[in-house]
């Protein structure tokens, strides 16, 4: 964590001026986004940690079932999700796919969510 000093000093160094008309959630993400690529503050947002849940489908196999889940593993990583982030299946719980994922990725795994290859 840092001080609200250092934080000051890191965004005075970087140039980032403060705009009293602007919305506080952009100038907070342009802040952040500068601070990332001049390196001047190591700083990053939060992950989200999210979870996919597939229903099994009447009839489905389980070859079937596996085949979604991994399209879906492979759609969340070209959408950003880092392989690290994603956590291995547990035992007995092969349905969920638990996965940590920057929240500027939201509308993405939604999207991904709402596939029809990961539906089924």
């Amino acid at each position: 964590p840092y001080t609200m000093a250092q934080v000051r000093d890191a965004m005075k160094m970087a140039g980032f001026m403060v705009h009293p008309t602007r919305n506080t959630k952009q100038q907070f993400l342009d802040c952040v986004r500068l601070l990332q690529n001049t390196e001047v503050l190591s700083i990053e947002r939060a992950k989200m940690q999210l979870a996919l849940v597939f229903l099994s489908l009447e009839d489905e196999e389980e070859k079937s079932f596996e085949t979604r889940r991994n399209a879906a593993i492979e759609m969340l990583v070209e959408a950003g999700v880092s392989e690290n982030d994603i956590q291995a299946p547990a035992a007995g719980n092969s349905n969920r796919v638990v996965f940590l994922s920057d929240p500027s990725h939201y509308r993405q795994v939604d999207a991904i969510a709402r596939d029809a290859s990961v539906k089924g």
